[in-house]
């Protein structure tokens, strides 16, 4: 899910008077708008860096706006350039800061003393383009839900079931935790793409394998935990579901050499519904190298 657009309304009297509305345009399936309708001809292009991060804001007039981020991903300094600016001259335009639960911090005071705010569209996790134009701007537009730092949760429940701690709060660890798209804690993610980066070049460097049809599993006869049983789907602790895994030879068993084989699905002389026969039956060999 992510946000097309907007519309902001002032009450007077009793009546609703709108005062703008903007729209997002968006360039690709993710939830980052590449370019913002301000309304009245005015535009906001969003220019992302090397590293996929928010770099910089353009305009319609072609006025630069420089996103400088921390490394939790706040931008916390803006730099506008003139067309006539040399970067190495210029000098911050703009200061925001925030806590690790994204509340805005006080960058200066007024002539009274009082704490001044510089809160903007991208502040805290600007870098990743979650936007503070909300209700009150009080509020982050994080992924498919609404956040509030002032309590460090979700407003509504979260739509993958294990993806926090539980269904409303924000990472318990927010200074190395992030949930940016508001379904999975960033911790959680980056196990699994670590434990691929560690398990895939393994099994590549030492392991063949083929994905292929298969009509009867071909486990061995005499494995404890698999076996095959009279038609070879069945028999062994952990060979009786959908997903099967077990032992067997390709080739001959005196000339050939091991395979483990995990397989998906029921076979054909199993398939008894419409959703065994959609899913079929496909199975993974593998074989050392």
């Amino acid at each position: 899910m992510r946000l097309h657009a907007w519309t902001s309304e002032t009450e007077s009297g009793g009546t609703w008077n709108g005062t703008g509305s903007k729209t997002n345009h968006y360039d690709d399936d993710g939830d980052s708008p590449a370019w913002i309708d301000e309304g009245g001809g005015a535009i906001t292009r969003t220019v992302g860096g090397i590293a996929g991060d928010l770099a910089a804001t353009t305009s319609a007039s072609g006025a630069i706006k420089l996103q400088l981020a921390t490394l939790h991903g706040d931008v916390g300094q803006e730099i506008a350039l003139a067309s006539t600016t040399a970067i190495d001259t210029a000098v911050p335009t703009a200061f925001r800061d925030a806590d690790e639960y994204g509340n805005a911090k006080p960058t200066g005071q007024d002539q009274d003393g009082n704490p001044v705010f510089n809160t903007a569209r991208y502040g805290w996790l600007g870098a990743k383009q979650r936007s503070t134009e909300t209700v009150g701007s009080t509020l982050t537009l994080m992924g498919v839900r609404l956040y509030n730092p002032a309590t460090g949760r979700f407003l509504s429940i979260d739509p993958i079931r294990g993806g926090n701690p539980n269904a409303y709060t924000y990472p318990v660890d927010p200074v190395n935790m992030h949930d940016l798209d508001g379904r999975w804690g960033f911790a959680i993610r980056a196990c699994f793409r670590l434990c691929g980066r560690i398990i895939k070049p393994v099994l590549r460097k030492t392991w063949s394998h083929v994905i292929k049809p298969a009509a009867r599993w071909t486990f061995g006869q005499n494995s404890y935990l698999f076996g095959r049983g009279a038609h070879g789907y069945r028999k062994g602790w952990l060979n009786r579901g959908p997903i099967r895994t077990g032992w067997g030879w390709k080739g001959n068993q005196n000339a050939g050499h091991p395979i483990f084989r995990t397989g998906i699905g029921w076979p054909k002389h199993k398939q008894n519904n419409w959703l065994q026969r959609t899913v079929g039956h496909r199975h993974i060999d593998w074989w050392p190298r």
